[in-house]
């Protein structure tokens, strides 16, 4: 099994789709054919470029750690606060999955460059808002376990005996 980058572009009434996938097939027709079934693409108007990559390994994610850090505890000196995320925009697509791409990437496009004006020409209007929540402390859960009772008159009054 060898690894290869699989680009494709169908052809719709008024639409094309384009996209590139990575597959491990035993040569270049069965790597098409595996994007082909798996995306149920056209025969007819389906073009396929496959391209071997060598060596085949493809790095899903890699980083490096301190070594006097405790790996699973990434949070700093203080508690981490709560933040309240909204953001809201009209989008020009021709579904909604390429609508819900082009706003999630917009979104990360825009966090983490700090850009206030976004180039794609189909999103209109993008308000993104932020509010830290003021932490307030939680009741002690003594109070969510008391109950109530109400005052018992007990037979006797003050002649009762201790």
């Amino acid at each position: 099994m060898q690894m290869y980058k699989v680009s494709f572009q169908t052809r719709y009434n008024d639409i094309i789709d384009i996209g590139e996938c990575l597959v491990c097939a035993a040569n270049n027709e069965l790597a098409a054919d595996m994007i082909r079934e798996s995306l149920r693409l056209p025969i007819s108007s389906t073009i396929f470029e496959v391209n071997r990559i060598k060596p085949s390994i493809y790095s899903l994610s890699r980083k490096e750690v301190i070594k006097n850090q405790n790996f699973h505890n990434h949070q700093t000196d203080k508690d981490p606060s709560v933040f309240m995320l909204s953001a809201s925009c009209s989008i020009k697509a021709y579904s909604e999955t390429s609508a819900w791409n082009r706003f999630s990437k917009s979104i990360s496009e825009r966090s983490f460059a700090n850009k206030a004006v976004i180039e794609d020409g189909g999103i209109k209007d993008l308000e993104m808002n932020c509010e830290r929540k003021e932490l307030t402390p939680r009741s002690p859960a003594i109070e969510k376990q008391s109950i109530y009772k109400c005052p018992q008159i007990f037979a006797g009054g003050m002649a009762r005996g201790r």
